[in-house]
């Protein structure tokens, strides 16, 4: 698990304080392209080259998204681009190259009114991959608790469901590294912490006490890229990234007879 962020990095700047930027998660090659969304256009995903072309105005490519997205909580996997459609129970996969959509209905997700996944008020849902594939964190129609599901990165359906009791609504952001959850208690204090932390599959809460801070004060976005394993934000139209210090976790299994023991 996470033991340490690192200080952030600053990438590059915005006239757009409310976004999200991207490089793929799980790339088939050798991809060094970005891309960003802007919330003032719900209907484009802006790629960029590489980071020397990643300004706002100097992109390579402008997808056009059929349907508009909700939120910021969006992903870039494999080639494909992974959205939550507006005003509907619906995950979007949309294969950049060529262009070929999947979808997958999430029945009791929250979609408008004031059941928005976090403290932001941006969206109410939040796709996010890590080493063990694509997730998405939403907000119930019906409770406050925090619904994660393990979606198949391929066909985006639901593998598993994890209702947690957690109100969502009180923390900033949430992201997912190694399978843990993680919340980050406010994206709008320049120093605050991480203090939830969540197996998901041992099913179990870890103690975590991890400092954050954001440092323009108004961050749309917090998520992990497994390719690079670093943390990706936008922080009132600055692009970040934190470096990690791993831990480990006591899994809390004895070693076996023969002296073998479990890889880590």
């Amino acid at each position: 698990m996470i033991h340490q962020l690192g200080k952030p990095v600053f990438q590059r700047s915005s006239k757009e304080e409310i976004g999200a930027w991207f490089q793929d998660a799980y790339p088939n090659s050798d991809n060094n392209k970005y891309y960003a969304i802007y919330a003032s256009d719900n209907d484009h995903l802006y790629e960029y080259k590489n980071r020397e072309d990643f300004r706002y105005d100097n992109f390579s490519r402008r997808h056009d998204i059929d349907v508009p997205f909700s939120g910021t909580g969006h992903l870039i996997y494999n080639g494909s681009f992974y959205y939550h459609q507006k005003n509907r129970q619906i995950v979007v996969r949309t294969e950049l190259n060529p262009v070929r959509d999947s979808i997958e209905q999430i029945k009791d997700a929250a979609t408008i009114g004031e059941a928005y996944l976090y403290s932001t008020d941006l969206g109410y849902m939040d796709i996010m991959a890590d080493e063990n594939g694509i997730w998405v964190v939403y907000s119930s129609r019906v409770t406050n608790n925090t619904m994660v599901r393990k979606l198949n990165p391929y066909t985006v359906a639901t593998e598993y469901i994890w209702n947690l009791t957690l109100p969502h609504r009180k923390v900033g952001e949430m992201f997912i590294v190694c399978g843990v959850l993680y919340a980050v208690d406010s994206v709008t204090d320049s120093a605050t912490h991480i203090r939830f932390a969540f197996d998901l599959y041992q099913n179990k809460v870890l103690e975590a006490n991890i400092p954050f801070v954001n440092p323009f004060r108004n961050n749309s976005m917090i998520a992990y890229n497994p390719k690079h394993r670093k943390i990706y934000t936008w922080d009132k139209g600055n692009q970040l990234v934190y470096p990690i210090l791993f831990g480990t976790i006591d899994m809390g299994q004895p070693e076996q007879k023969d002296g073998a023991k479990r890889k880590k």
